[in-house]
């Protein structure tokens, strides 16, 4: 296909993590409007495939069918398929953790989170897809945990006192992501993907 999911997702995340390393923090702003773009270009990309569908259809008997007798079968199939319901789902969970970050930094005074934070997690769950957003988020707390344990032990070791070194999430929304949609191919091939992807 002309624009394969796969890749505009890698290259959109690659983008905004690449701008994250080379400025170190990124504007709220910045991150608002390049979610907004992701969002528009995952859709864009969904209804040229949904137009590309029905011209495949509208040019075969059995399709036509589909189309003019069962008038609802078509966007039913559209939704309920691979084009729209892992994004909607998706978009459905991010938005929920974007105002659950939110409302917890706001409630700790912002000690939590960085501005962005929110804004990049709810980037990286919505193209991570579904089921990529329930990996994605055993990932991202497992690179959490595995690098507070190591700075726990290396403060240790150097008698350094461990309250000096708490691992932020800020560098860790975008490459979990990454790392869940590189392997994303390879876990669909398992049971529970298929599970959760109903």
């Amino acid at each position: 296909m002309l624009f394969n999911l796969y890749f505009v997702k890698i290259a959109l995340l690659a983008i905004v993590f690449l701008a994250q390393i080379k400025k170190r923090s990124l504007s709220v702003s910045f991150v608002k409007y390049f979610f907004l773009f992701s969002f528009l270009t995952i859709f864009g990309i969904n209804l040229y495939y949904s137009f590309l569908q029905y011209q495949i259809w509208a040019s075969d008997k059995i399709g036509q069918y589909f189309i003019t007798e069962d008038k609802s079968y078509f966007p039913r199939y559209l939704f309920t398929h691979k084009f729209f319901e892992p994004y909607l789902i998706s978009l459905a969970v991010a938005l929920f953790s974007f105002f659950i970050l939110r409302i917890l930094n706001r409630k700790a005074g912002s000690r939590f989170f960085y501005n962005e934070e929110p804004y990049l997690c709810a980037l990286a769950i919505f193209l991570s897809g579904n089921p990529g957003w329930f990996f994605y988020l055993i990932t991202l707390f497992s690179f959490h945990l595995f690098l507070s344990f190591f700075f726990l032990i290396k403060n240790k070791i150097k008698s350094i006192n461990e309250n000096t070194s708490r691992v932020s999430f800020l560098y860790l929304w975008l490459p979990s992501a990454l790392f869940v949609i590189l392997l994303s191919g390879w876990l669909s091939k398992f049971y529970f993907w298929y599970v959760l992807e109903i």
